[in-house]
């Protein structure tokens, strides 16, 4: 078949479909709606599967969304909104839940202004949800910790929800800022003990020098001289650093897989990194402050004590 003249090869419909998108036309005077054959595959139906309808479709959104979705139907309906849209989770096949943002608008009025037409799409947001979910997970649980109890808490929920052979967070010490010293490490479920260690050599020289590291697979091939990827068996590695007010590099977050890492994983993991590689930042720069600020006090006592001795004698 000559591909220019296969519905399934032109560009609208392949974009479609990339983007897990479906395509509904709703007859308002009616109630006969129709969804191109995307809306029913990405939902795992086959095309057709439940009747043209809005009442039919209606059945397969979730009850506690149902009010939500009408109301706001309504409105655009009744003229408050130019445009419909909604997210709301739309049952599968398999009556598993996916999450659907619904955009749409009017298309046809009668002579009178009343709405007779409406045509719109329903993109799959199961993901974008999901990652939500994961970020306010890991607020929740860590929004009432500092310090030592923050690393800890985050390194475990972030271990939990991205399922890693280990999640590191350390701080860049030393003048040449050669050496990193960890905050919190997770390994294999549990909480793992404090090391030490010359970042040269290993993928954490290159997040302290250079940003943030992806390595997807085959990480020990490329950094043969780094015993801790050795110990973990490790497959694939994602860095990210820890940055004060100007840019300087303080410390870092290093995921360790011992499976490679898919494309989907990396495009999950990278937006939560970046959430919380800021909090991360902070959290050690108000810890920094602290010690320094004991160090100091220290200091002032002990010269206090001195001035007192020298004064004594």
């Amino acid at each position: 078949m000559n591909e220019r003249h296969d519905p399934a090869y032109e560009p609208a419909v392949v974009a479609l479909e990339a983007a897990n998108v479906g395509v509904w036309d709703w007859r308002i005077d009616t109630g006969l709606a129709a969804f191109d054959d995307q809306y029913y595959r990405m939902a795992g139906y086959q095309p057709g599967a439940f009747p043209g309808a809005y009442d039919a479709w209606r059945e397969l959104i979730h009850p506690d969304d149902v009010e939500r979705v009408e109301t706001r139907l309504h409105r655009h309906l009744a003229g408050e909104h130019p445009t419909y849209r909604v997210e709301f989770r739309f049952r599968r096949a398999d009556d598993s839940w996916m999450w659907l943002e619904a955009r749409g608008r009017i298309v046809k009025r009668d002579a009178a202004g009343e709405p007779l037409r409406m045509v719109g799409i329903h993109a799959d947001i199961t993901e974008r949800r999901a990652a939500e979910e994961r970020v306010q997970a890991i607020m929740r649980a860590t929004e009432a910790t500092l310090g030592p109890e923050f690393f800890k808490t985050f390194v475990r929920h972030l271990a939990s929800t991205l399922r890693m052979k280990q999640v590191f967070v350390g701080e860049i010490i030393g003048d040449s800022g050669s050496t990193v010293r960890s905050l919190a490490i997770y390994t294999d479920g549990r909480p793992d003990a404090e090391v030490s260690y010359e970042i040269e050599g290993t993928p954490c020289a290159q997040v302290a020098a250079a940003g943030a590291r992806v390595i997807r697979e085959n990480v020990q091939a490329a950094f043969p001289d780094d015993r801790i990827l050795a110990d973990l068996s490790a497959e694939g590695y994602i860095g990210v650093p820890l940055l004060d007010d100007a840019g300087g590099v303080v410390g870092l977050i290093a995921l360790i897989s011992a499976q490679p890492l898919s494309e989907a994983t990396v495009d999950r993991v990278l937006p939560l990194l970046d959430v919380f590689s800021a909090r991360a930042a902070a959290e050690l720069l108000r810890t920094r402050a602290e010690r320094e600020l004991r160090h100091a006090q220290r200091l002032d006592a002990i010269g206090q004590l001195a001035g007192g001795i020298a004064h004594d004698f």
